[in-house]
């Protein structure tokens, strides 16, 4: 099974997170374009215009006990997609509105409160406004903490292996503005692209998943 992951212009009866199954015809116009995940976490590109099936490709690992996956990525990108159309008005003005955030969708934002995932050989966080020097204070949930000084100039800033911990709840006061972030590190080797999109939506990553998706060549 494929999972439509992005859909580029309008193509008729697909959208981005439908499951088509190897052999399903699909219809490009011309200038569109889909691009789709396999349960082993083979990408591929379809570009318009194109009449055909979905073609199925020898996968190199099993499919088996990608059910799960397959459908929570499905359902994430469905309900994406619903508050897009929703929001997109109001998402496209706020966007505008200072410097960009990264697109690395392992970067934690201090603006941002809940949940974050990161790798744990190197957990970075990232300020929107570097023209300052500021002072960073961290405390974690079972008491530590620290306070970090944050050269101007740089937007992100490594996380110490006092709080690079899985599961760790962490504060963070930068100037007047504090958040509060769950930290998920993902511990164990996952090259499938399937299962680490997955991943982060079972944590609750949601901006980070959305971020990693996109990013898949």
């Amino acid at each position: 099974e494929w999972v439509v992951i992005s859909v580029a212009g309008q193509v008729p009866g697909v959208q981005e997170g439908q499951v088509v199954g190897p052999g399903k015809p699909v219809n490009l116009p011309p200038a569109t374009q889909l691009r789709l995940l396999s349960a082993s976490g083979k990408m591929i590109t379809l570009s318009g215009p194109y009449a055909g099936p979905v073609v199925a490709v020898k996968e190199d690992n099993p499919t088996e006990g990608h059910a799960q996956d397959v459908s929570r990525l499905a359902k994430f990108l469905t309900e994406r997609q619903k508050a897009d159309n929703m929001l997109g008005t109001m998402r496209a003005v706020s966007q505008g509105l200072g410097p960009p955030a990264p697109k690395d969708p392992w970067i934690i934002l201090l603006s941002e409160s809940g949940q974050q995932c990161a790798r744990p050989q190197k957990v970075e966080l990232w300020r929107k406004e570097s023209s300052s020097h500021e002072v960073l204070m961290l405390r974690s949930d079972e008491g530590v903490s620290a306070k970090l000084v944050w050269a101007a100039g740089e937007n992100s800033l490594e996380l110490g292996n006092d709080f690079a911990v899985d599961g760790r709840t962490i504060q963070a006061a930068l100037g007047s503005r504090i958040s509060t972030i769950k930290l998920h590190l993902l511990l164990r080797p996952i090259d499938n692209p399937l299962e680490i999109a997955s991943w982060m939506i079972d944590q609750g990553c949601n901006r980070q998943a959305k971020l990693y998706l996109d990013s898949l060549p």
